[in-house]
């Protein structure tokens, strides 16, 4: 390799605050598109699923039995494990988004191109995690942060809710399933 290649692939390397802003914010929004979109294919996974199982529930009479019996076992069992995938794939997403999220505040922070935005007190300029698990809020009137003490200010129900609350009332629903179609076995 020679001096002037060297010279020009660190030219290329380095890039500003501005540039490595722009890709954060491109990561972070791929990052919620892919969060939805697995979203939105889990709830139409699971619907199918849920439908496929209670028909055969109802249905009883008209097919083998047995045969139903042992299908209502395998899509319940078939849906926790979908159930399962979501959390797991969404876990990840969610802590490469507060990863992302964190490296645009650092950005923010320590870049002199952002040093306006630090003036005028449009960002905060603590570690981000602390506003995403709600222990401070930004005081838009003023140039700091403070400390939320009102619990009804928490998003309590909307944190998480594809990492968390959609999983684990999916999975609910399917050990009810399960459960059932067990017992239906036995009878």
């Amino acid at each position: 390799m020679t001096k002037e290649q060297t010279t020009d692939n660190k030219e290329t390397r380095n890039i500003g605050p501005i540039e490595a802003y722009e890709i954060l914010m491109q990561r972070t929004i791929d990052e919620n598109r892919l969060l939805t979109e697995r979203t939105t294919i889990f709830l139409a996974a699971s619907s199918i699923l849920f439908l496929a199982f209670v028909m055969l529930s109802q249905s009883s009479d008209t097919i083998v039995p047995i045969l139903v019996k042992w299908l209502r076992i395998i899509l319940a069992t078939l849906g926790g494990f979908l159930t399962f995938l979501l959390y797991s794939m969404n876990r990840a997403t969610h802590n490469a988004l507060e990863f992302l999220w964190g490296a645009q505040k650092k950005v923010e922070r320590e870049a002199p191109e952002f040093s306006y935005m630090r003036e005028q007190g449009i960002t905060p300029q603590i570690e981000g995690g602390q506003f995403v698990y709600g222990k401070k809020r930004w005081n838009i009137e003023g140039t700091q942060a403070v400390q939320d003490k009102r619990w009804w200010r928490k998003p309590l129900l909307f944190k998480n809710a594809s990492c968390i609350w959609l999983p684990l009332t999916f999975i609910i629903l399917w050990l009810v399933s399960l459960i059932v179609a067990v017992i239906s076995y036995s009878n």
